[in-house]
């Protein structure tokens, strides 16, 4: 039985559908994840998005911080053995704060870029800043470094919306 060499032309196709698929499996699920979050909890997302835009570079720097802090903090609970309970709930939560700034991440680039081009008076979450944002996050994935990092930075700042709407919530309820 002869058999026939694997030809590189095969090989770059399979790749290249198999990058393409995850591309768009990835930019269906921030788009459904977004939209979900987007309008069933209208006033969060805006809240976070409003916030984010308004303090963008102390919001930046906070991000930064939990970004570094969080992990740390867990590990250093998880080292003690009365703490390891509350460390597994600060990584749980920082698990859940990552995942939540990657879509409030794209949101913040959809209302901003939805702002300028439509002249808008102010920021907004609807349905056409969302697919607009998860469609700009997803080709800025594409673009190597640069695009990660531009990335990276709406994804801190969303972070620290996040933890700023968060603490703001936290501060009302107790006042």
């Amino acid at each position: 039985a002869d058999k026939q060499p694997v030809s590189n032309n095969g090989i770059a196709a399979a790749i290249i559908g198999v990058f393409t698929l995850w591309t768009l499996g990835s930019f269906l699920m921030l788009v459904v994840a977004a939209l979900v979050v987007g309008l069933a909890f209208k006033r969060m997302p805006r809240d976070v998005v409003r916030f984010g835009a308004q303090h963008y570079w102390p919001n930046m720097l906070r991000g930064f911080v939990m970004f570094i802090v969080m992990p740390a903090a867990a590990v250093l609970l998880m080292i003690t053995i009365v703490g390891l309970q509350l460390g597994l709930l600060v990584l749980a939560a920082y698990v859940l704060f990552l995942m939540l700034a990657c879509l409030f991440g794209s949101l913040l680039i959809g209302a901003m870029l939805y702002k300028f081009a439509a002249k808008e008076a102010s920021l907004e979450v609807k349905w056409q800043t969302i697919v607009l944002g998860a469609a700009v996050y997803t080709l800025l994935g594409l673009i190597p470094l640069l695009g990660w990092v531009v990335k990276l930075m709406f994804m801190l700042v969303a972070l620290g919306a996040l933890g700023g709407v968060w603490a703001k919530k936290v501060k009302k309820e107790e006042s």
